[in-house]
């Protein structure tokens, strides 16, 4: 019995042994994905274990919601159209800041401005503040200088929406605009950007022709 006690403990000692020298089985073996460093620079904003830095590029869509001078200058309810491009940089996993520079136009009134922004990062969207300078330039009045600010959310830097105020204070007559609607970001920005130039060659091509 002792014996027989001996060869057992031996046979699975020596088991043992043999599995803990055999190499893993493909199929079993523990996988780990590399880990990729985050890009120095994205044309589409993400987190910052994504890339350390991002560009602005932003078509807002939307109406005027309230403005201060006479009709000349347009109405409520006028389209407001605009182009926004800038960069920002990741400062830690849940904000970024930067600066953007912005024209747009509405029935009677055209803008630009120099923004400084911040944008904070949620799990699927952001939330993005700026405030700046403006030049506002309204129809039968002279231009005007001031102030501007605004807020929006998007969802995955591609769709959202935003609200924003112009107030003009200096060279002209004092003047608020008010406007809000939906914005573009990104890369839906810049295929409706690829789709406008596309047809605006292909127009000059056929007026070129003819």
């Amino acid at each position: 019995m002792h014996v027989l006690r001996s060869l057992l403990i031996a046979a699975i000692s020596s088991h043992a042994l043999l599995a803990q020298s055999r190499p893993p089985r493909p199929d079993t073996a523990t996988t780990r994905r590399p880990i990729r460093p985050a890009s120095p620079f994205c044309l589409g904003g993400n987190r910052i274990g994504r890339c350390r830095s991002f560009a602005i590029v932003e078509i807002p869509i939307g109406a005027r919601l309230a403005r201060s001078l006479r009709s000349e200058s347009g109405g409520v309810g006028d389209a407001y159209f605009g182009l926004e491009l800038g960069g920002m940089v990741n400062r830690d996993d849940g904000h970024a800041i930067g600066a953007s520079v912005s024209g747009a136009g509405s029935a009677g009134e055209s803008y630009f401005a120099i923004n400084a922004r911040s944008r904070t990062w949620f799990s699927k969207s952001y939330g993005d503040l700026s405030a700046g300078v403006l030049a506002m330039g309204s129809k039968g009045h002279s231009p005007a200088y001031g102030v501007t600010a605004s807020a929006s959310s998007a969802y995955s830097d591609l769709i959202g929406v935003w609200a924003k105020a112009d107030v003009g204070l200096i060279g002209g007559p004092p003047r608020v605009s008010v406007h809000a609607g939906m914005r573009l970001g990104s890369y839906a920005a810049l295929s409706v950007i690829g789709l406008a130039a596309a047809i605006l060659a292909l127009g000059g091509g056929i007026q070129d022709g003819s």
